[in-house]
């Protein structure tokens, strides 16, 4: 079990800028992982999140529309793969794949991936 906080801002990929949105979040949520060998693992992420600030700029023609974000839930649902490299196994890769929705009440959704490298200490 995990909890933290955190923060986002977004921009639409085909805007010319004139929108954008930013806020800042609890978290809470669950990691679990499975070792399948010696040198690899699979794992189960799942993180709920609740905005308690945020703002939201919408230009519609020459006007600057601002809106504020409250109260809204979303969550991310990962299925990190670990490959621990290495005789010692201390640097590690992991490929994570994710499903990303901001916005419980909203259509849009993300899926992506994250390609990360680390050192255990």
């Amino acid at each position: 079990p995990f909890a933290g906080i955190g923060w986002y801002y977004t921009r639409p990929q085909f805007d010319n800028g004139s929108s954008s949105a930013n806020w800042f979040y609890g978290a809470a949520g669950l990691r679990v992982t499975q070792q399948f060998c010696e040198n690899f693992d699979v794992g189960f992420n799942l993180k709920a999140m609740y905005t308690f600030a945020g703002r939201k700029h919408v230009r519609m023609w020459s006007e600057p529309v601002k809106e504020t974000i409250r109260n809204v839930w979303g969550y991310e649902v990962a299925m990190p793969f670990t490959w621990h490299v290495g005789e010692s196994k201390k640097w590690d890769l992991q490929f994570q794949p994710y499903l990303l929705k901001l916005d419980i009440n909203s259509i849009s959704q993300i899926v992506g991936a994250r390609l990360q490298a680390g050192y255990s200490f």
